[in-house]
């Protein structure tokens, strides 16, 4: 992403500038944030994202590559806009509830409650998370987790 930014002398370049240019985008979109579980190894069909709003629809849990020992799974959206300044960046986050296999058969929605203030580059993600229940607790199962940057935009 660093080698998209043409504006700054080499050794100098910055992510944040690179991801202004078309071409970083597109490098990051699609980027896989679970190496061990890449997003297309669990879904059947296609998630859509929209870059604008930050709306993603997923097609029904039942398009899941369920876990075998999983009965549940939570998804979160984020949007993050890396900070120039710092080895951080701004962040809203969206989260469904824990959903059980049988409640999960209709299309699922995530829109952010709000955008992320000012003007940048802002990376929307998609985190998806395995657990099963043990007595009241819901435990996340740490070898099933995926994520994926499906956009990336300029305002």
């Amino acid at each position: 992403f660093m080698k998209a930014d043409t504006q700054s002398i080499k050794g100098q370049q910055q992510i944040t500038i690179g991801l202004k240019d078309p071409a970083g985008q597109k490098l990051l979109t699609g980027f896989e944030i679970h190496q061990k579980k890449p997003l297309a190894d669990i879904m059947k069909q296609k998630i859509h994202a929209d870059a604008g709003t930050g709306r993603i629809r997923i097609p029904s849990a039942t398009s899941l590559k369920w876990t075998p020992s999983a009965t549940h799974v939570k998804w979160t959206s984020s949007w993050i806009r890396p900070d120039p300044n710092y080895q951080e960046g701004h962040a809203i986050t969206t989260q469904t509830e824990h959903m059980a296999i049988a409640d999960s058969q209709t299309d699922i929605e995530i829109t952010p409650t709000t955008s992320l203030p000012g003007e940048g580059t802002s990376i929307l993600l998609l985190h998806i998370q395995f657990f099963t229940v043990q007595g009241n607790e819901f435990l996340a199962l740490q070898d099933n987790r995926c994520g994926q940057v499906l956009a990336v935009s300029s305002h």
